[in-house]
């Protein structure tokens, strides 16, 4: 310590400072420090977590009063608040754990049963197949001319009933009470190729300079069991740009589960990106207000963290019908809030805020969707 009475050097910088100060004016330490005590290492844990608690009580209070914390941030007011950036991770931890485990008990159970659906319709296809390949003359020794084996192969076939996609699948094509369907081209031969399908394959090729889009149905084995090769020597596939893609949608029907948990663990991305380029249109639309991009970068991280927040409760309650029936009306109160934040922290009139908002969100859902699209072909690539 320094022999004048009038000024104390700071222990951990060095710096001299009045005692009278609280604090070290250079590097922010107490300038008294407590012992090096139990009770004393307590007390200050407890100041620590006690303080961040409170600034975290007070910020996500704020943060349902539309635009309040950023008005507040734009203010100055800035010591007793989590910094925007803080409010947007902790909010968007919260969410992504609730939407990963929404999505691994929702489509897990989807995708579970929609597996099964394949499987079991693959089985009956390869029955199909084993029938259709009996020689009819072995029906001879019942007394059965051909066209009359032919008629009891239809009617083993017609009594077949194909499993119905589960009822809340995009793949929901089959009725379970209809037996199989006989087109004409049955009545002669019976093949498995000529079975009704619920899945396609499309391919891109340049034959000689031209363009060509092929669309391939698959049956219920080809999905069941991929053989890429098999499908590229069916359909006549001659570049190696449709060899490969051919080879790459095979591998997704097969492993459909896994492309759906790597394509929603990038939406954390896709939410981020997005709002970097909504803040860059907010700054260019309110480019005659005093508001940089950063200001515009804050309320979103406000607004998103809000967002975050509600999506969860409503996830949070996804045991009870009338939550699972209000989805509209947790949009609504997301859509209100944004308006409400646009006309405090801007402080136009109704109509101008009303317009921007509307034009806000048309351009978010072109931008957002945009960015999914390229998310999910990024992500077909990758896989």
């Amino acid at each position: 310590m320094n022999s004048n009475k009038e000024v104390v050097d700071c222990p951990n910088c060095g710096v001299s400072f009045s005692p009278a100060d609280k604090f070290c004016t250079n590097c922010g330490q107490k300038a008294s420090l407590p012992g090096l005590s139990l009770l004393s290492l307590i007390k200050e844990y407890i100041d620590i977590v006690f303080n961040f608690e409170y600034r975290l009580w007070i910020s996500f209070s704020h943060l349902f009063f539309p635009g309040k914390l950023s008005t507040q941030f734009f203010e100055g007011k800035r010591q007793k608040y989590l910094s925007p950036l803080r409010i947007f991770l902790i909010s968007g931890l919260i969410h992504f754990a609730l939407f990963g485990n929404w999505v691994n008990k929702k489509f897990d159970k989807q995708l579970s049963s929609f597996e099964n659906y394949i499987q079991e319709n693959a089985f009956k296809e390869q029955f199909i197949s084993n029938i259709d390949s009996l020689p009819n003359n072995i029906f001879t020794i019942e007394g059965l001319d051909t066209t009359q084996a032919i008629a009891v192969k239809e009617k083993i076939i017609q009594r077949l009933k194909f499993k119905s996609a589960p009822t809340d699948s995009l793949f929901n094509k089959f009725n379970e009470d209809e037996p199989i369907s006989m087109s004409k081209e049955w009545k002669d031969s019976l093949t498995v190729d000529s079975l009704p399908g619920s899945f396609q394959i499309f391919v891109i090729e340049n034959i000689q300079g031209k363009w060509t889009i092929q669309s391939m149905p698959l049956s219920f084995t080809e999905v069941y069991n991929p053989d890429p090769e098999h499908i590229i020597k069916k359909a006549n596939i001659r570049t190696d740009f449709g060899k490969w893609q051919v080879r790459q949608e095979m591998k997704l029907q097969k492993e459909i589960k896994n492309f759906t948990f790597f394509v929603t663990s990038q939406l954390i991305w896709m939410v981020i990106f997005s709002m970097l380029v909504i803040s860059l249109f907010q700054r260019i639309i309110y480019f005659r207000l005093p508001f940089y991009y950063a200001h515009h970068l804050i309320h979103n991280l406000h607004f998103h963290a809000f967002s975050f927040l509600v999506i969860s409760l409503f996830m949070l309650g996804q045991e009870y019908k009338f939550i699972v029936e209000s989805f509209n009306l947790f949009i609504i109160i997301i859509i209100i809030y944004q308006f409400l934040a646009l006309k405090r922290i801007f402080k136009q009139g109704w109509f101008k805020t009303i317009f921007k908002a509307l034009l806000i969100d048309l351009t978010y859902l072109i931008i957002s969707t945009s960015i999914l699209l390229i998310t999910v072909i990024i992500s077909m690539l990758r896989f």
